[in-house]
């Protein structure tokens, strides 16, 4: 419940950096409380929200997988208040494996392509053995309407039920459209309140649809509200692991682990809709239609009025991840005195995130919006402009789809990056055995356990002013 897969669509925000991360979450509480260890020791940190991403742990070396769940995982702290799952290796794998596959949808779309290998053997008459694995994987992602989808194109969707206190207290409908909201802009307030700007900024009459709610509704003229399917991904993996017998009483162990991730999500259009973020219009600007400047004459008392857009002329949100991860390990097992046993392992990690995001630039936008009319020059700029303020500023035409020209659409809206790196350093020892037939039970030997764990994590995120 609640653990999240790669292939999981609309993950068009960058604030948790989890797009294309297969991310485990035991009992719905979370995956960042879920641990994940691979034979025993820690996996490291892949994002902002402390989780591990499984895709990392080489998928064609897995024997089998443990989980603990309940109070015996307290005793792995608190990262595993969910529980552990220990991803276990074939460390007995010989041979060589090769997987080739690919395929693609009914409707002709994401394609995609795995490859996979895996080695095993021994060398120095069998005191050591390696075993490696590659693991390569494309797939293209699936974007936005139409897809040939019928459930998709026309989305269902639910919402609280518009008519307060009415049973249901969800609607469940279909041809989901946004009721605040159109693609040429939607007038919210004021005399022309319900009236909708076309093709060419002409003023026509909205279609809100039926169960009308304040965000949503079912049919009718207003802005689909739907993200891309699925993203494209692109993912790389290699392992290795290595053992050698010193002696009879030692063995040495290293390992070593790279692994890269990228995905490219697309989503809905940038939207300025609800009391919150809907451009307000004054009876001066540049661009109003006629008939809305002869609404002003008729009214004088009225100054503005508001207008939620859903702006399918501008790049639609786009959210690309990159991660990069490498771990490295080195490790003594062996036997000790009398019947106790021991293993170590020291462990680096380190992983990586660049994110990229498209969206609009807040004040650049309102400030273009507001476009006037100077006196001095007859030139349509923008209101801020002539008061001193955002200088360069490119007034825009919001009336009507596809009114917002290149120039405009260059100056409202721009890339955010996030840069994130996590360095993780772990150390754990074991000590196990009996107490032999000197002192025992009638049920047999005592056998006792004790463990010693250390770790430390850093976290650095660095953003531009526009993530902030």
């Amino acid at each position: 419940i609640g653990s999240t897969l790669t292939s999981n669509g609309g993950q068009v925000s960058a604030a948790q950096a989890t797009n294309g991360q297969d991310l485990l979450s035991l009992h719905g509480l979370g995956a960042q409380r879920t641990l994940v260890l691979l034979e025993g020791n820690v996996l490291p940190v892949t994002n902002s929200s402390g989780s591990t991403d499984i895709n990392i742990v080489p998928q064609t070396l897995i024997r089998r997988v443990d989980i603990v769940e309940g109070g015996a995982s307290a005793t792995y702290g608190a990262d595993a208040v969910a529980g552990v799952v220990n991803f276990i290796l074939n460390t007995g794998f010989r041979g060589l494996e090769v997987s080739v596959n690919g395929g693609v949808t009914t409707y002709g779309d994401a394609a995609n392509e795995h490859f996979t290998v895996a080695y095993g053997t021994g060398f120095a008459d069998d005191r050591g053995l390696v075993i490696a694995s590659a693991d390569y994987f494309h797939e293209e992602g699936i974007g936005l309407p139409p897809t040939g989808r019928s459930w998709d194109d026309n989305a269902w969707g639910a919402y609280p039920n518009p008519v307060r206190g009415a049973l249901p207290a969800v609607v469940v409908v279909p041809n989901v459209r946004s009721s605040d909201g159109t693609y040429g802009g939607l007038i919210t307030s004021g005399p022309l309140d319900g009236m909708q700007f076309g093709p060419g900024g002409v003023l026509e009459p909205f279609d809100p649809g039926t169960e009308v709610g304040p965000n949503f509704s079912s049919g009718g003229d207003g802005a689909y509200v739907v993200n891309g399917i699925s993203p494209t991904e692109n993912r790389q993996s290699y392992f290795v692991h290595a053992e050698y017998e010193l002696n009879h009483r030692l063995t040495l162990i290293t390992e070593g682990m790279y692994d890269s991730s990228g995905t490219a999500s697309i989503g809905a259009p940038p939207f300025e809709v609800g009391s919150r973020f809907q451009f307000t219009i004054f009876n001066n600007n540049a661009y109003l239609p006629s008939a809305v400047q002869q609404m002003f004459a008729q009214n004088p008392t009225v100054t503005s009025f508001t207008m939620g857009r859903y702006s399918s002329d501008l790049t639609p949100i786009i959210n690309n991840d990159l991660t990069r991860m490498g771990r490295a390990m080195v490790g003594l097992k062996g036997d000790l005195v009398g019947r106790w046993s021991f293993d170590t392992h020291l462990i680096f990690s380190r992983a990586e995130q660049d994110l990229a995001q498209t969206d609009t630039i807040n004040r650049n936008l309102y400030a273009a919006a507001d476009a006037v009319v100077d006196s001095a020059t007859e030139q349509v700029v923008c209101r801020s402009t002539l008061e001193g303020l955002d200088p360069g500023c490119v007034p825009v035409n919001l009336f009507g789809p596809d009114s917002i020209t290149p120039q405009a659409a260059a100056y409202i809206e721009g890339w955010q990056y996030g840069d994130l790196s996590i360095n993780q350093t772990a150390f754990n020892a074991n000590f196990r055995g009996d107490l032999g037939d000197t002192v025992r039970l009638p049920a047999g030997r005592i056998s006792a356990a004790l463990g010693a764990a250390y770790q430390q994590n850093q976290a650095i995120r660095s953003a531009d002013p526009l993530s902030y």
